[in-house]
């Protein structure tokens, strides 16, 4: 197991509502309010997804290359999990 559950649980509780802050204190666009709203079959297509999916795969492959190289080092297999969540974590503020 890449990560423990403690570990996933402490993005899950710390992280996301620290960057969710971040966006919240976005200045909205001066016409937000006069645009039309977004076709309803717009938010599942792939070029609405295909961001989020980026981001996700290259999030995987770096912890997987950083959990990797440290076993490959030689590193106790703690350590290369910590190594691996101070990665998502990294990720995860950038």
């Amino acid at each position: 197991m890449l990560l423990q559950p403690a570990q996933l649980v402490l993005l899950e509780v710390l992280l996301h509502p620290i960057v969710s802050l971040v966006f919240q204190s976005d200045p909205a666009e001066p016409d937000a309010m006069h645009r039309p709203p977004r076709r309803a079959d717009h938010a599942l297509t792939w070029n609405a997804l295909r961001p989020a999916v980026t981001l996700g795969a290259w999030l995987s492959l770096g912890m997987l290359l950083v959990y990797g190289g440290a076993l490959g080092a030689g590193w106790p297999v703690d350590e290369c999990r910590s190594l691996a969540f101070a990665t998502a974590c990294d990720f995860e503020l950038t």
